[in-house]
Protein backbone atom coordinates (compact mmCIF):
# COMPACT_ATOMS: atom_id res chain seq x y z
CA UNK A 1 0.00 0.00 0.00
CA UNK A 2 1.09 3.57 -0.67
CA UNK A 3 2.86 4.89 2.45
CA UNK A 4 0.76 8.05 2.63
CA UNK A 5 -2.52 6.10 2.54
CA UNK A 6 -1.16 3.63 5.10
CA UNK A 7 -0.35 6.54 7.42
CA UNK A 8 -3.82 8.04 6.99
CA UNK A 9 -5.77 4.89 7.83
CA UNK A 10 -3.49 3.94 10.71
CA UNK A 11 -3.87 7.34 12.35
CA UNK A 12 -7.69 7.19 12.27
CA UNK A 13 -9.99 5.16 14.50
CA UNK A 14 -12.07 3.16 11.99
CA UNK A 15 -12.22 -0.13 10.13
CA UNK A 16 -11.03 0.43 6.57
CA UNK A 17 -11.04 -1.43 3.28
CA UNK A 18 -9.43 -0.05 0.12
CA UNK A 19 -8.97 -1.52 -3.34
CA UNK A 20 -7.45 0.28 -6.31
CA UNK A 21 -7.14 -1.84 -9.44
CA UNK A 22 -5.85 -0.75 -12.86
CA UNK A 23 -7.70 -1.73 -16.03
CA UNK A 24 -5.16 -4.50 -16.71
CA UNK A 25 -5.91 -6.16 -13.35
CA UNK A 26 -2.86 -4.87 -11.46
CA UNK A 27 -3.75 -4.10 -7.83
CA UNK A 28 -2.17 -0.87 -6.66
CA UNK A 29 -3.87 -1.18 -3.26
CA UNK A 30 -5.48 -4.27 -1.77
CA UNK A 31 -6.39 -3.68 1.87
CA UNK A 32 -9.14 -5.64 3.66
CA UNK A 33 -10.73 -6.37 0.30
CA UNK A 34 -12.89 -9.22 1.62
CA UNK A 35 -14.04 -7.50 4.82
CA UNK A 36 -17.84 -7.41 5.06
CA UNK A 37 -19.05 -3.87 5.68
CA UNK A 38 -22.53 -2.46 6.22
CA UNK A 39 -23.23 -1.48 2.64
CA UNK A 40 -24.97 1.86 3.19
CA UNK A 41 -25.98 3.15 -0.25
CA UNK A 42 -23.39 1.06 -2.12
CA UNK A 43 -26.10 -1.62 -2.19
CA UNK A 44 -27.80 0.56 -4.80
CA UNK A 45 -25.19 -0.52 -7.37
CA UNK A 46 -26.42 -4.11 -7.07
CA UNK A 47 -30.07 -3.01 -7.15
CA UNK A 48 -29.37 -1.11 -10.37
CA UNK A 49 -27.73 -4.21 -11.87
CA UNK A 50 -30.77 -6.37 -11.04
CA UNK A 51 -33.14 -3.76 -12.49
CA UNK A 52 -31.23 -3.66 -15.76
CA UNK A 53 -31.07 -7.45 -15.89
CA UNK A 54 -34.88 -7.51 -15.85
CA UNK A 55 -34.92 -4.81 -18.51
CA UNK A 56 -32.42 -6.81 -20.58
CA UNK A 57 -34.59 -9.93 -20.29
CA UNK A 58 -37.71 -8.09 -21.45
CA UNK A 59 -39.56 -8.18 -18.12
CA UNK A 60 -39.33 -4.40 -17.63
CA UNK A 61 -38.49 -1.36 -19.73
CA UNK A 62 -36.50 1.78 -18.97
CA UNK A 63 -39.52 3.81 -20.09
CA UNK A 64 -42.09 2.04 -17.86
CA UNK A 65 -43.98 4.70 -15.89
CA UNK A 66 -44.40 4.49 -12.10
CA UNK A 67 -46.80 6.59 -10.02
CA UNK A 68 -44.31 7.65 -7.38
CA UNK A 69 -46.88 9.50 -5.26
CA UNK A 70 -48.58 6.21 -4.45
CA UNK A 71 -45.38 4.82 -2.92
CA UNK A 72 -44.57 4.90 0.82
CA UNK A 73 -42.50 7.91 1.83
CA UNK A 74 -39.19 7.31 3.66
CA UNK A 75 -36.59 9.72 5.01
CA UNK A 76 -32.88 10.03 4.51
CA UNK A 77 -31.27 11.03 1.24
CA UNK A 78 -33.31 12.00 -1.77
CA UNK A 79 -35.86 14.39 -3.21
CA UNK A 80 -38.98 12.32 -3.94
CA UNK A 81 -40.28 12.54 -0.38
CA UNK A 82 -40.35 16.34 -0.71
CA UNK A 83 -42.31 16.53 -3.97
CA UNK A 84 -46.00 17.44 -3.69
CA UNK A 85 -47.20 17.00 -7.29
CA UNK A 86 -50.27 14.76 -7.39
CA UNK A 87 -50.16 11.66 -9.60
CA UNK A 88 -46.50 12.25 -10.44
CA UNK A 89 -45.18 9.55 -12.76
CA UNK A 90 -41.55 8.88 -13.60
CA UNK A 91 -39.87 6.30 -15.81
CA UNK A 92 -37.86 3.48 -14.29
CA UNK A 93 -34.77 5.06 -15.85
CA UNK A 94 -35.51 8.35 -14.04
CA UNK A 95 -36.18 6.58 -10.75
CA UNK A 96 -32.90 4.66 -11.09
CA UNK A 97 -31.09 7.92 -11.83
CA UNK A 98 -32.49 9.43 -8.62
CA UNK A 99 -31.41 6.33 -6.71
CA UNK A 100 -27.81 6.72 -7.88
CA UNK A 101 -27.09 10.42 -8.42
CA UNK A 102 -29.07 11.68 -5.39
CA UNK A 103 -28.97 8.40 -3.44
CA UNK A 104 -32.77 8.71 -3.14
CA UNK A 105 -34.02 6.12 -0.63
CA UNK A 106 -37.66 6.35 -1.71
CA UNK A 107 -36.60 5.75 -5.32
CA UNK A 108 -34.54 2.78 -4.15
CA UNK A 109 -37.47 1.18 -2.36
CA UNK A 110 -39.65 1.66 -5.44
CA UNK A 111 -37.10 -0.30 -7.49
CA UNK A 112 -36.73 -3.01 -4.83
CA UNK A 113 -40.49 -3.54 -4.85
CA UNK A 114 -40.61 -3.51 -8.66
CA UNK A 115 -37.71 -5.92 -9.13
CA UNK A 116 -38.09 -8.05 -6.00
CA UNK A 117 -35.74 -8.39 -3.04
CA UNK A 118 -35.26 -12.11 -3.65
CA UNK A 119 -34.49 -11.51 -7.32
CA UNK A 120 -31.88 -8.88 -6.44
CA UNK A 121 -30.15 -11.35 -4.11
CA UNK A 122 -30.32 -14.05 -6.79
CA UNK A 123 -28.51 -11.73 -9.19
CA UNK A 124 -25.91 -10.92 -6.54
CA UNK A 125 -25.34 -14.63 -5.98
CA UNK A 126 -25.20 -15.37 -9.71
CA UNK A 127 -22.26 -12.97 -9.96
CA UNK A 128 -20.48 -14.88 -7.16
CA UNK A 129 -20.55 -11.97 -4.73
CA UNK A 130 -20.51 -13.86 -1.44
CA UNK A 131 -20.08 -10.87 0.90
CA UNK A 132 -23.03 -8.90 -0.47
CA UNK A 133 -26.68 -9.23 0.55
CA UNK A 134 -29.84 -7.13 0.56
CA UNK A 135 -31.78 -8.05 3.69
CA UNK A 136 -34.12 -5.09 4.10
CA UNK A 137 -35.65 -2.06 2.43
CA UNK A 138 -33.94 1.31 2.88
CA UNK A 139 -34.72 3.19 6.11
CA UNK A 140 -36.48 0.16 7.62
CA UNK A 141 -35.58 0.67 11.26
CA UNK A 142 -37.79 -2.18 12.44
CA UNK A 143 -35.92 -4.64 10.21
CA UNK A 144 -32.61 -3.33 11.56
CA UNK A 145 -33.85 -3.94 15.11
CA UNK A 146 -34.49 -7.56 14.08
CA UNK A 147 -30.87 -7.84 12.96
CA UNK A 148 -31.49 -7.47 9.24
CA UNK A 149 -29.08 -5.25 7.34
CA UNK A 150 -27.41 -4.82 3.95
CA UNK A 151 -23.76 -5.75 3.42
CA UNK A 152 -21.00 -5.69 0.87
CA UNK A 153 -17.19 -5.72 0.59
CA UNK A 154 -14.59 -3.76 -1.36
CA UNK A 155 -13.92 -6.88 -3.48
CA UNK A 156 -17.59 -7.37 -4.35
CA UNK A 157 -18.00 -3.69 -5.18
CA UNK A 158 -15.10 -3.89 -7.63
CA UNK A 159 -16.76 -6.95 -9.18
CA UNK A 160 -20.08 -5.18 -9.77
CA UNK A 161 -18.23 -2.33 -11.49
CA UNK A 162 -16.53 -4.85 -13.77
CA UNK A 163 -19.91 -6.41 -14.51
CA UNK A 164 -21.32 -3.03 -15.49
CA UNK A 165 -18.44 -2.54 -17.91
CA UNK A 166 -18.01 -6.02 -19.35
CA UNK A 167 -20.58 -8.67 -18.33
CA UNK A 168 -22.51 -9.49 -21.51
CA UNK A 169 -25.41 -11.09 -19.64
CA UNK A 170 -26.74 -7.53 -20.02
CA UNK A 171 -26.50 -5.85 -23.43
CA UNK A 172 -23.80 -3.28 -24.11
CA UNK A 173 -26.41 -0.54 -24.64
CA UNK A 174 -28.02 -1.18 -21.25
CA UNK A 175 -24.63 -1.38 -19.54
CA UNK A 176 -23.85 1.97 -21.15
CA UNK A 177 -27.05 3.33 -19.60
CA UNK A 178 -25.88 2.25 -16.15
CA UNK A 179 -22.47 3.81 -16.71
CA UNK A 180 -24.06 7.03 -17.91
CA UNK A 181 -26.07 7.21 -14.70
CA UNK A 182 -22.93 6.65 -12.61
CA UNK A 183 -21.16 9.39 -14.57
CA UNK A 184 -23.92 11.79 -13.50
CA UNK A 185 -23.15 11.42 -9.79
CA UNK A 186 -23.48 14.75 -7.98
CA UNK A 187 -22.59 13.57 -4.44
CA UNK A 188 -18.86 14.19 -4.60
CA UNK A 189 -17.79 14.97 -1.03
CA UNK A 190 -16.10 11.63 -0.29
CA UNK A 191 -13.25 10.20 -2.41
CA UNK A 192 -13.97 12.64 -5.27
CA UNK A 193 -13.77 15.77 -3.12
CA UNK A 194 -10.33 16.69 -4.50
CA UNK A 195 -10.72 15.12 -7.95
CA UNK A 196 -8.18 16.50 -10.46
CA UNK A 197 -9.75 18.47 -13.31
CA UNK A 198 -8.47 16.03 -15.94
CA UNK A 199 -9.91 12.96 -14.15
CA UNK A 200 -13.51 11.67 -14.25
CA UNK A 201 -15.07 9.46 -11.59
CA UNK A 202 -18.23 7.42 -12.30
CA UNK A 203 -19.19 6.39 -8.78
CA UNK A 204 -21.60 5.82 -5.91
CA UNK A 205 -21.21 7.08 -2.37
CA UNK A 206 -22.68 5.67 0.82
CA UNK A 207 -22.90 6.85 4.39
CA UNK A 208 -24.48 5.94 7.70
CA UNK A 209 -23.96 7.31 11.20
CA UNK A 210 -20.56 5.61 11.48
CA UNK A 211 -19.93 4.60 7.86
CA UNK A 212 -18.47 6.31 4.78
CA UNK A 213 -17.98 4.58 1.42
CA UNK A 214 -17.18 5.55 -2.17
CA UNK A 215 -16.98 3.10 -5.08
CA UNK A 216 -16.43 3.83 -8.75
CA UNK A 217 -14.48 3.84 -11.99
CA UNK A 218 -11.79 6.51 -12.29
CA UNK A 219 -10.85 7.69 -15.77
CA UNK A 220 -7.50 9.41 -16.25
CA UNK A 221 -6.18 10.75 -19.58
CA UNK A 222 -4.19 7.50 -19.95
CA UNK A 223 -6.17 4.64 -18.36
CA UNK A 224 -9.00 3.70 -16.02
CA UNK A 225 -9.08 2.27 -12.50
CA UNK A 226 -11.57 0.59 -10.20
CA UNK A 227 -11.65 2.21 -6.76
CA UNK A 228 -13.40 1.11 -3.57
CA UNK A 229 -12.89 2.92 -0.28
CA UNK A 230 -14.90 1.79 2.75
CA UNK A 231 -14.74 3.10 6.32
CA UNK A 232 -16.83 1.82 9.22
CA UNK A 233 -17.01 2.12 13.02
CA UNK A 234 -16.12 5.79 12.68
CA UNK A 235 -16.31 7.55 16.04
CA UNK A 236 -16.20 11.09 14.58
CA UNK A 237 -18.01 11.36 11.25
CA UNK A 238 -16.80 14.93 10.60
CA UNK A 239 -13.19 13.78 10.90
CA UNK A 240 -14.15 10.71 8.87
CA UNK A 241 -15.12 12.89 5.92
CA UNK A 242 -11.77 14.64 6.10
CA UNK A 243 -10.07 11.25 6.15
CA UNK A 244 -11.93 9.87 3.12
CA UNK A 245 -11.16 13.13 1.29
CA UNK A 246 -7.46 12.65 2.10
CA UNK A 247 -7.53 9.01 1.03
CA UNK A 248 -9.06 10.03 -2.29
CA UNK A 249 -6.51 12.76 -2.88
CA UNK A 250 -3.66 10.36 -2.02
CA UNK A 251 -5.06 7.75 -4.45
CA UNK A 252 -5.16 10.33 -7.24
CA UNK A 253 -1.59 11.42 -6.46
CA UNK A 254 -0.40 7.80 -6.40
CA UNK A 255 -2.03 7.07 -9.77
CA UNK A 256 -0.50 10.22 -11.28
CA UNK A 257 2.94 9.17 -10.06
CA UNK A 258 2.53 5.62 -11.40
CA UNK A 259 1.46 6.88 -14.81
CA UNK A 260 4.28 9.44 -14.97
CA UNK A 261 6.81 6.66 -14.41
CA UNK A 262 5.48 4.51 -17.23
Amino acid sequence: MDNKIFEIINSFDAVSGIVVERSDGKRLINHNSDYRFPSASIIKLYIMWALYKKINDGELNETDLIDVTSEPVVGGCGILQQLKTENLTLTLRDICTLMIVLSDNMATNIIIRKVGLDYINQQIQSLGLSKTSLQRMLMDSEARKRGLDNYTSPEDSISILKAILFDDSISRDLRSSMLEILNGQILTNHVAHNLPLDYKFAHKTGNLAATLHDVGILYTPNDFYYISVMLDEITNIVEGKKVINSIGESIFTMIREVENKE
